[in-house]
């Protein structure tokens, strides 16, 4: 990892990127301290939507959905009304104790 300050990182930003694109990681400091890293795009930072979710279906991180979500119909489900002064927290409670 190279060091840079932030001043001869301003003058020199595109021999920056050029280091970055072939690999180079660097620490950025303002008076000594480190203040940021430039640093190579990891390829999972790239891509759309789709493709990222067929690789963690692929994984076995997550399935396919078995129907589509149906919007209408979730609209329609009534909100569950808390009672006053009980939190969701309590109610995970009560339920996890059977009561």
């Amino acid at each position: 990892m190279r060091r840079e300050t932030a001043t001869d990182a301003r003058n020199s930003f595109g021999s920056i990127l050029s280091g970055v694109k072939n690999g180079e990681t660097y620490l950025i400091t303002s008076r000594g301290e480190p203040v940021a890293t430039i640093a190579p795009v990891v390829s999972d930072d790239l891509g759309d939507k789709e493709t990222r979710i067929k690789e963690l279906v692929a994984a076995g991180v997550i399935s396919e959905p078995l129907q589509p979500l149906d919007i209408d119909r979730l609209r329609k489900v009534p909100m569950l009304k808390m009672p006053p002064g009980m939190t969701a927290a309590d109610l995970i409670r009560l339920e996890r104790d059977g009561r």
